[in-house]
């Protein structure tokens, strides 16, 4: 069940988590693009996407065509890099932060979470 009290379409997760095979590449425009068409159909009043990665683009479209489709469709985005390596993500979401190691993984999800609340909120999220 959805936090909101709706019934969360378990076969569509499911669909969406069959699409994601490892292979040496990271293809961020796909992943992207296939949580935003999935997530652009959704009747909610806030969206947005926590997308969590070990490196930046390096195979397919760029994920900046995407990330003007979310901003048209009030999507907000958020990237979660884990690793050390330097990469350009931030131009491709609208908030970004780095998990240079994986015990600071729960810190930095939290720290997303915030911000995404903060983002939802507005003026009204002091108390986080």
């Amino acid at each position: 069940i959805h936090p909101f009290g709706k019934l969360v379409n378990r076969q569509a997760k499911e669909e969406i988590i069959q699409k994601i095979h490892g292979g040496g590449s990271t293809a961020i425009g796909a992943a992207l693009k296939a949580a935003i068409d999935h997530i652009i159909l959704q009747p909610a009043t806030h969206r947005f996407i926590i997308f969590a990665t070990d490196e930046g683009q390096n195979t397919g479209e760029s994920p900046k065509t995407w990330r003007d489709l979310a901003k048209k469709n009030k999507i907000i985005t958020f990237a979660m890099v884990i690793g050390a390596a330097a990469t350009a993500l931030e131009e491709h979401f609208d908030y970004a932060v780095r998990v240079a190691e994986a015990k600071e993984f729960g810190h930095k999800l939290l720290e997303v979470l915030k911000k995404a609340i903060q983002t939802i909120l507005g003026p009204y999220s002091t108390g986080f």
